[in-house]
């Protein structure tokens, strides 16, 4: 019976602090313990943080969500987008969204090969969107 009183407060170290028998054990078993948990505590706050970075970078810092919500924001139908990532890809841009930062990008004079074909459907797209 008192082992397995022993292996209790042992195992709780809550019940050991709270039935004051910490002193017969020496105390360091306790600090370990609160180190313990301090070590944990702070492991799992560390883990909290960095997903809450990693889940905030990937929803907001994404070039094809921003794309897509311009285009929704400028309600741009299927054949729109398409043509505009034609003219990003034309254009050799690593960001398609940039196109709705600077009119030049859809200048249909300055188009080449073969979606010089499509010029006039890029000149109305960018009046739609820079008018």
């Amino acid at each position: 019976m008192i082992q397995d009183a022993g292996a209790h407060f042992l195992s709780h170290p809550a019940a050991l602090l709270a039935a004051g028998n910490y002193g017969r054990s020496g105390g360091g078993e306790m600090i370990a313990y609160l180190g313990v948990a301090v070590v944990a505590i702070a492991v799992v706050c560390v883990g909290a943080y960095l997903a809450s970075r990693l889940v905030h970078q990937r929803r907001f810092n994404n070039d094809g969500t921003l794309f897509s919500g311009l285009c929704a924001v400028h309600a741009l139908d299927r054949s729109a987008r398409r043509l505009l990532v034609e003219v990003a890809g034309h254009r050799r841009l690593s960001q398609r969204a940039r196109l709705f930062t600077d009119p030049r990008w859809l200048d249909p004079a300055t188009l080449r090969g073969p979606i010089r074909r499509r010029a006039n459907e890029v000149d109305a797209l960018r009046r739609r969107l820079f008018s």
